[in-house]
């Protein structure tokens, strides 16, 4: 709401002051984001240690942290969390044809995806098949 002060003069002489109250179109919105914290304000807030988010066996129920707080942890846990490439193995009976071909194909182990030079005999689509199920056996093993 904003007002406008309008003066009017009379015979008399006499200023008189007139408010008039107009509205104000919608031409201003505010708009609030909710900012989300990174991983150190929330790990500074709630004492949490590096070590304790990326524990299998971690629980963070114990801090009540919000959704969007647990989300940006775990996120972050999952991109720095180190796998040992030795844990890692090709089943050849659980996988799709396609990562069986290739694996059959090339005689192909997670270490030698891991060492990018191995897979230069490989076409890109293979790469890209074989990085694929590395990958997913990653996210299981975490």
């Amino acid at each position: 709401m904003a007002k406008k002060k309008t003066t009017e003069v009379v015979e008399n002489k006499e200023v008189t002051e007139a408010t008039e109250v107009t509205e104000l179109e919608d031409t201003v919105k505010v708009v609030e984001k909710k900012r989300v914290k990174t991983k150190e304000e929330i790990c500074e807030f709630y004492w949490i240690r590096d070590d304790e988010i990326v524990w299998p066996n971690c629980d963070l129920t114990k801090y009540n942290l919000k959704p969007e707080e647990t989300g940006v942890l775990c996120e972050w846990a999952a991109q720095n969390m180190k796998v040992n490439v030795d844990n890692i193995n090709f089943d050849m009976y659980r996988c799709s044809p396609e990562v069986k071909a290739i694996i059959e194909k090339y005689w192909i182990t997670a270490k030698d995806v891991v060492s990018d030079w191995w897979l230069a005999e490989l076409s890109e689509e293979e790469k890209d098949i074989i990085c694929w199920y590395y990958n997913e056996l990653v996210t299981k093993s975490i």
